[in-house]
């Protein structure tokens, strides 16, 4: 298994997320001023970026206070992949008691044969 594929496709992942999703004026002048270098991007070519990815596995816990599960969904609509959702799973962060993270071990260890 090529594990920097997989750990890559990950950090594509998360860096896709924050340029869509975060990274946008949300009205805090102050917010908007400092990541306003950042935010370069309105549109991705979707099919070449599930074309490049890879594996694709979609975490949300199904109570994040923070990220509502329909970002999930889009990316997941976007991109394919498996959409996982985490019971009790808040922001699958330290925060949410996730310091160690059993079920993406095992996705990376023992991908599906398929799901697209």
């Amino acid at each position: 298994m090529d594990y920097i594929k997989i750990i890559f496709t990950v950090f594509l992942l998360v860096i896709l997320y924050m340029l869509y999703f975060v990274l946008k004026d949300i009205g805090n002048t102050e917010y908007d001023e400092l990541n306003a270098p950042f935010i370069k991007y309105d549109s991705f070519n979707w099919d070449k970026i599930s074309e490049n990815a890879g594996d694709r596995y979609l975490l949300h816990g199904d109570n994040d206070p923070y990220v509502p599960q329909t970002h999930s969904e889009f990316l997941q609509d976007q991109i394919g992949g498996e959409l996982i959702i985490v019971p009790n799973g808040g922001h699958l962060n330290g925060e949410s008691g996730y310091t160690q993270f059993e079920l993406l071990i095992n996705l990376i260890s023992n991908p599906p044969q398929s799901f697209d």
